[in-house]
Formats: C-alpha cells, structure tokens, sequence
C-alpha cells in the first residue's frame, strides 16, 4: 500500500503540480489551499505525511504544525518555506518538523527527503510496537502449551488482584521476569517494583530490610517502599522464624508496625519465588506451615526450559535483537543446524544459560552467522535426539495434563486428580513418572 501525502499550501498550482509528481512517484497525494482546511483534513485522513507551507494567509503553518504534534504526534511533516521565511522554517523545526526545504526546491531532493522520512518513521513504529510488547509480556516469550498457559495464569492473577502469587522452578527458569510481568499488569511501570534475595543476608539483616530500623539512622523497609506496586521476595524458604511470623502478621492483618510504634497499612502485590519443593520444607521443620498455606494460595509452576524446547529458536532471536541494542552491535543469527543443536541440548542452567550464551556469542562474533560449530562444546557434545517416537508423543501429552490440571487445582494435588479422574497415590506415581516434582 502506497503512502499518503497531504499538502497544505496557499499556492494552488504548486500545490497541483507536487501532486502530479508525487502521483507519478507513486505516492497518493491529497491537497488543501489553506491552513486551517488542511488541519481538518489530516485530523479526518490521518495521512502518511505532511508537506506544510509555513506562511499562509490566515491560519499559519506554524499554528498548524503546532496544532498537528499535540493531536498527532507520531504525523512526520515537512515544512517548505521561502527564502526570506528561513527563520519560520527553523521554529518549525524546534516545535517538531522533521525538515524544511527552501523553494524553490529540486524536486528528486523532495522525493529524497519523503522517501528517508517515511522509512524512519516506519522503523520508529516497528521500535515502538515492539516495545510496547516487551512492556505487555515482559519476555514471556514462547508458544510451547507450559509457556501459553503462564502467561495466561499471571493475566488472570493481574485481572483479579490477588494478593500474593508463589513462583516454583528451577534455578533460571525467569521467575524474576514473570514477577515483573505480573507487577506491570496488576500496577503498572509507575508503581514500585521492589525485590529482595531472602538468602543474601542474615535473618536479623533480612528482617531489619524487610521492616526497617530504628536508632540513630533510621530506615524504611522494603514492604513500607512497595507500598502502591510488588514486592518480590527471591528465595523465599531462606527466611528465619522471626522474618516469617512477621510476614505472616502482615498477611493477616494488612499493617506492619514500626520501631517508633507507628502502624503502617502499605497495599501492594506480594511475589514469592522458591527453588525448592516449599512442602517439603514445611515437612521438615523449616517453613511455617500456616504461611505456606497463605503464599500458594495462587501457585505458578514453571516449566524448565528442556520441557519447552520449541521456544528455543524464538528466545535465542529476541535475546540476540536485545543484547545487540544494548551493546550497540550487530544481532548474531543462528543457521538451522545451530538451531537443530540448540533445540537438543538440556539446558541446565534453563533461559539464564541460554541467554548467558547469546551474550557471548554477541560480543565476540556480533553480526555473524552462528554455526552449530561456533557453539559451547557442551551443547556441541550432547547428541543430537532423534525423531519424537509416538511414546514420546503420549508422554508429552499426558505431562502437559497434569500440569494443566496441577494449575487448576492451585497446586493441591488431592483436587488435581479429581480432575483427572484417578487417585491421589496415582497421581504421585504419574508424577514420579514423568519426572514432576
């Protein structure tokens, strides 16, 4: 589809004739005779661009630009102005043009500047298009059945408020990232985002962050900060006793009191995230069972990246066009039988290693075209799997049904193999057997 040019000028024959040639150029063109006409009709058209006269007789191209940037400020406009309106043509310039061209002017410079205006304006909107999907779903990126049902758990976490979500997985499955998600869905990018590693300090320390302190420097907690937005607590089987009946405290009464005695009511999301079976910690001792029951009350099992493998080829090119941004070099591209290797390898260290990977290829060989012979040896020494046996097929159908049920049931498996007709210590066994912690 062609682009659309409005021309706003008061000389009607150089008006009609910019018309004529940017028609032969292969543009459509549309033409108003005056300042405040041509206003209407790019508020009406919403053109590609617009060509603007600054002066015009009663309505100025100045107050049309103006005018334009408040009501569309994506819309590129050219100004075109006199010899002596060199002046006018500069303000129009601070207040958004994005060029000026003195008449009279070489028509192939017109046709030039168009074309270089119009393919920087689509680039611009692809940027933005892009970024506005990075801020919806946060690098929640894959089609596999686990990844598809995430982000469609946390969208309804969002919607509904709940108040605290459990994050389960293995070490670099992203479980920061879907905290982060779930933040900007249920709060917004302008409300806190506050995180803290449970397992970094020491529990007077962790509680005295969590809280804050007293004494001669005084400082504010982490929960007081979040207030409005999320706190995120990484790792959070790591908290002692005390840290944990006081989080409890809070769950259960909204308000959190200081050292000063004053009593704080801060709203916010909280996000916990645990490497390890949380159950099993209450079992044995270390994890208050009452705050367990609290914290899973919205469960989120993450899959490891080996149980996904689909999602390979589409991580490691949005990891590629981030990193090269971010490090100002050309994106590596992965050949097919890179992308064969990398769809086979088991990715331990799950996103984080294949990221981690992305990033090294990007610097030392940004640009290139990655081959299965360029990649780390231990990818490189895993054989390649061979073709998904119909057995492989079942066992990939029946896993993705007890998860989907597992995440209906919130976790709680008694209700989760009611779901699937069969018995709770089937269940267990269906699970051992499919290797679901």
């Amino acid at each position: 589809m062609s682009a659309r040019i409005l021309i706003i000028d008061d000389e009607i024959k150089l008006t009609r004739s910019l018309a004529f040639a940017l028609r032969q150029a292969g543009y459509e063109c549309l033409e108003s005779h005056g300042g405040a006409v041509g206003h209407k009709l790019a508020l009406k058209e919403k053109p590609d661009l617009v060509l603007l006269d600054v002066r015009m007789p009663g309505v100025s191209g100045i107050e049309v630009l103006r005018s334009l940037k408040a009501e569309l400020p994506a819309l590129p406009v050219i100004v075109m102005s006199a010899l002596d309106a060199t002046q006018d043509a500069v303000k129009a310039v601070k207040l958004g043009a994005v060029d000026y061209l003195g008449k009279p002017f070489d028509m192939d410079d017109l046709l030039a500047l168009i074309e270089t205006t119009l393919s920087e304006t689509a680039t611009l909107h692809e940027q933005q298009f892009f970024n506005e999907r990075r801020v919806e779903d946060a690098s929640l990126l894959g089609n596999s059945p686990p990844m598809r049902q995430l982000r469609e758990q946390v969208g309804r976490a969002a919607e509904t408020g709940v108040p605290c979500i459990l994050l389960q997985g293995e070490i670099g499955v992203g479980k920061a990232v879907v905290a982060r998600d779930f933040h900007l869905r249920a709060s917004g990018a302008e409300a806190p985002f506050v995180e803290i590693n449970c397992a970094t300090q020491s529990g007077a320390q962790i509680e005295a962050a969590l809280f804050g302190e007293g004494g001669d420097l005084p400082r504010r907690g982490l929960v007081e900060a979040a207030d409005g937005g999320t706190l995120f607590l990484h790792e959070i089987e790591a908290l002692g006793p005390t840290a944990q009946a006081r989080i409890m405290a809070f769950l259960d009464s909204g308000t959190i009191r200081l050292e000063t005695g004053a009593v704080l009511a801060p709203s916010l999301s909280l996000v916990v995230a645990s490497n390890k079976d949380l159950q099993a910690c209450v079992a044995a001792g270390t994890f208050r069972s009452d705050l367990y029951l609290r914290l899973a009350m919205f469960p989120l099992l993450m899959a490891p990246l080996r149980d996904r493998l689909e999602d390979v080829e589409l991580l490691c090119q949005s990891f590629a066009r981030d990193l090269a941004r971010t490090t100002g070099q050309k994106p590596v591209r992965f050949s097919k039988s890179a992308l064969k290797r990398l769809s086979a390898y088991d990715w331990p260290g799950n996103v984080r290693e294949l990221k981690n990977m992305v990033e090294r290829l990007t610097i030392l060989r940004p640009g290139a075209l990655i081959e299965d012979t360029a990649l780390p040896d231990e990818i490189q020494r895993q054989h390649l799997r061979s073709p998904e046996t119909i057995e492989d097929k079942v066992r990939s159908i029946e896993r993705d049904l007890v998860l989907e049920a597992l995440q209906k049931a919130r976790g709680r498996k008694g209700v989760a193999a009611d779901h699937l007709g069969i018995s709770r210590h089937a269940l267990k066994r269906k699970m051992q057997r499919l290797d679901l912690s």
